[in-house]
Parts: C-alpha cells; sequence; structure tokens
C-alpha cells in the first residue's frame, strides 16, 4: 500500500525498451490522443514495487494534458481512494474506470455546464460505488463540495459549499 503519490508536470523521455524489476517490458501507449508517459511510472509502482492500493494520486496537468486511454489504464489496475488527476473536464467514463474503490475525487470544471451535466448523469459519476465526496475546482479560485450522502443523485440538489481564496481545507 503507498499512501500518497504526487506527480508534477514531468516529461519521460528514452523509455522504450525498459524492463521493471520482474521482467515485464514496458508497452508505452499510442501519444495520438494525448500523452502517456505517466502510465510509466504506474507500472513501475506495479511491476516494481508491488503496490496495488494507492489512498491518495494527484497529478499536476500541463497544456498538453494526459490521454484518458492513458489514465484508465494507469490507474484502473490500483485500488485508488482519492484522486486529484489535474486534468481540466475529465471524462465520467475515466472515472468510472478508476472508480471501484474511489472515495473522493476533485475535479478541475472549465465551466462548460455540458461537462457538469455529464458528471451528475446517471452514467455519471454515481456510478462510483463507493464515491462519498466530489470537489470541484474552477480556475483556483472556487472551490464546491459535493457530498453524496446529502445528494445520493449528483443531478438532485446539489448541495453547495463554497469557500473563499485562502481558506484552508481539512
Amino acid at each position: 500500500m503507498l499512501k500518497d503519490i504526487h506527480f508534477r508536470n514531468v516529461r519521460l523521455k528514452g523509455k522504450d525498451g525498459f524492463l521493471f524489476a520482474d521482467g515485464t517490458q514496458y508497452q508505452p501507449l499510442n501519444e495520438d490522443q494525448g500523452r502517456a508517459d505517466i502510465k510509466f511510472f504506474f507500472d513501475w509502482l506495479w511491476h516494481t514495487k508491488n503496490v496495488r492500493r494507492i489512498l491518495k494520486v494527484i497529478v499536476e496537468e500541463s497544456a498538453q494534458p494526459h490521454s484518458d486511454d492513458a489514465i484508465e489504464i494507469s490507474l484502473a489496475r490500483f485500488k485508488v481512494e482519492e484522486l486529484d488527476w489535474q486534468k481540466v473536464d475529465l471524462c465520467p467514463k475515466t472515472v468510472f474506470a478508476v472508480g471501484d474503490y474511489l472515495r473522493t475525487i476533485t475535479l478541475k470544471w472549465s465551466g462548460n455546464n455540458a461537462v457538469l451535466r455529464g458528471w451528475s448523469e446517471r452514467e455519471g459519476l454515481v456510478q462510483c460505488p463507493n464515491l462519498r465526496e466530489i470537489h470541484l475546482q474552477m480556475d483556483k479560485v472556487r472551490i464546491v463540495v459535493i457530498s453524496r450522502r446529502a445528494c445520493p443523485l449528483l443531478s438532485r440538489q446539489l448541495t453547495f459549499i463554497e469557500i473563499q481564496p485562502g481558506t484552508r481545507i481539512k
């Protein structure tokens, strides 16, 4: 078990042909849809360090974010309880692919209402069976906390708690 992991915006080069400690060769993803280099680090945790459960994952993104496929393939095999993948408008299907053990997620929102509707649909975030808290971030100014206990279906009676910049959240 790994307590937490935080990846800053990092780019990886020269990873082709790399062998992990268990003898598995690294298999890179096609980067046509976006970056996929983060998969290397999660493969390394899986194959070399034998990590199967991660309590908290934080990944900072750049203007060229990781693809949804890279995120799904990187995390789906792990038991992740808290996710803060700082990709704007993360696809709800990507979250669902990671979501069996997911209890808390932080989502960056562009302000596009279609994305918010996608997260709140019956096929959206409510499909994650253990999800209890959703934190929405928009422009690093506003954080909205939605509790699933207060709102079993996100599309009904959303509970918004607006927190001013500079406020510490525990």
